[in-house]
């Protein structure tokens, strides 16, 4: 048995396919066919511990990816947030690769697939963690998963590639989003030649930088080369354990910000009755941002509680940086608050007495009496009956 006539029949099939949908004259139908012959061709070649999809990536922070054209995914422990064939949502965690397909690779659509890589990159959740269990435990780096331009063909020289990849390069702001590789089939593969991966989810791109445009003219053959490197890179990632109550209470996106805790409220009718759950608006939340001071999480804790608090195992994390809303620094609780309070009257003076919002991970102590009217809106995601159920 001869591999490499294998996968040359298999690049033949695939540039065969190619050529039939050229006569396909709507733009999206080619380009879906062409991502579609490529990724039937992982579909069967890739281990069954891999699946293959299109659509978009997102994460618990509630970034989300550009349209990636074939995502390399497990199929087994991460569920797809939103499923079809034609275009899903996967969480992030489920990831270990996401390639860029094109028919004919010009300089616009090279530059076009790297910002959308890049895109990609930047939602990765970059924070260590550990696996194993009963008292056997490794502490292991965040998973970098593969990432490659696959194209068709190119009206170019490998060279004139490389050489924009070398250019691409300088411009990135984090070069460790970048490419793995990019590949032409039939004619060869640009990139490093080593593994980039290791054990523990090890990344290291080639000290040498210009390893990173090196050109191989591997010719009829590159469809196996880019099968192996590929390959070898996922069989190195260790997802990371999923996590789905973590995009349950994933931050809402409201105007220009991202909250958490901002939309769980019961609104009383007449101070009595319950109706429905309320959320805080836009303006409220504008209005925040705008008028909330820097502290320290101690500082705060002061101003409520009006006394230091006690804490020598540093588990409330009391010299973190926090915000506080209370503009018209009303006094900390007092014995009288507190006594009226727990005898069931109504407090005779008013006091800080904050609630803790989130707002673009910073955590924010908010005086709701301070804000201004038609400060909550009625939540169409949540009846108050939902609301109470937890």
């Amino acid at each position: 048995m001869d591999v490499r006539k294998i996968f040359k029949a298999a690049s033949d099939k695939l540039m065969a396919e190619f050529v039939q949908s050229g006569e396909i004259h709507h733009q999206g139908g080619k380009g879906t066919l062409r991502e579609d012959a490529f990724s039937d061709f992982l579909s069967k070649q890739l281990p069954s511990r891999y699946a293959i999809g299109r659509g978009e990536v997102i994460n618990s922070e509630n970034f989300t990816s550009g349209q990636i054209d074939l995502i390399i995914h497990d199929p087994f422990y991460c569920p797809k947030i939103v499923s079809s064939p034609s275009h899903s949502v996967f969480p992030i965690e489920s990831i270990y690769g996401a390639i860029s397909i094109k028919s004919t690779l010009n300089s616009t659509q090279l530059q076009e697939a790297y910002q959308n890589i890049e895109s990609f990159h930047k939602i990765v959740i970059r924070k260590p963690f550990t696996i194993g269990g009963n008292g056997f435990q490794s502490g292991i780096s965040y998973p970098h998963p593969v990432t490659a331009v696959v194209a068709y063909k190119t009206d170019r020289s490998l060279e004139a590639i490389s050489e924009q990849v070398r250019k691409l390069d300088k411009n990135i702001e984090d070069i460790t989003c970048r490419p793995d590789f990019i590949c032409v089939l039939e004619k060869g593969i640009i990139g490093p030649r080593n593994i980039l991966r290791g054990d523990f989810n090890y990344f290291q791109l080639p000290s040498d930088i210009t390893d990173l445009c090196s050109l191989r003219k591997t010719g009829r053959h590159t469809l196996l080369k880019v099968y192996l490197q590929l390959l070898r890179e996922i069989n190195k990632i260790t997802l990371r354990p999923l996590d789905l109550e973590n995009y349950e209470n994933m931050p809402q996106i409201v105007g220009p910000f991202r909250v958490r805790r901002h939309d769980s409220f019961a609104r009383l009718e007449n101070d009595v009755t319950p109706t429905n759950a309320t959320r805080l608006t836009k303006l409220a939340i504008q209005t925040i941002v705008e008028q909330s001071v820097q502290m320290t999480r101690r500082e705060v804790f002061e101003a409520w509680f009006g006394q230091p608090m006690n804490d020598p195992n540093n588990t409330m994390a009391l010299d973190a940086i926090v915000r506080c809303f209370n503009p018209r620094h009303l006094p900390p609780m007092s014995p009288t608050y507190i006594q009226e309070r727990n005898s069931g009257q109504k407090p005779s003076e008013e006091v800080f007495h904050p609630y803790q919002i989130e707002i673009d991970n910073i955590e924010y102590f908010v005086d709701f009496s301070s804000l201004p009217p038609n400060s909550f809106e009625e939540n169409p995601d949540l009846t108050f009956e939902e609301l109470m159920s937890g």
